[in-house]
């Protein structure tokens, strides 16, 4: 919905506009809250997995009389 003749746009075009653009931020930012919410939950996974590999790795060095 465009407008092309050079009159100004009225209220209810400027309200329908005004209402899709709301419409699409809310999908936009709702895809953008999932994602981050599925990044959060990997990164605390990994950070998760990174302790385990560090006490499995001072475990090792301790073993081996390197620490």
């Amino acid at each position: 919905m465009s407008q092309h003749d050079g009159r100004p746009p009225s209220a209810d075009w400027v309200a329908q506009e005004m209402e899709q653009m709301l419409r699409e931020c809310d999908a936009l930012l709702e895809s953008h809250d999932e994602q981050l919410r599925r990044l959060r939950k990997a990164i605390a996974e990994i950070k998760a997995e990174r302790e385990v590999a560090c006490g499995n790795r001072d475990r090792a060095q301790r073993v081996l009389g390197r620490v």
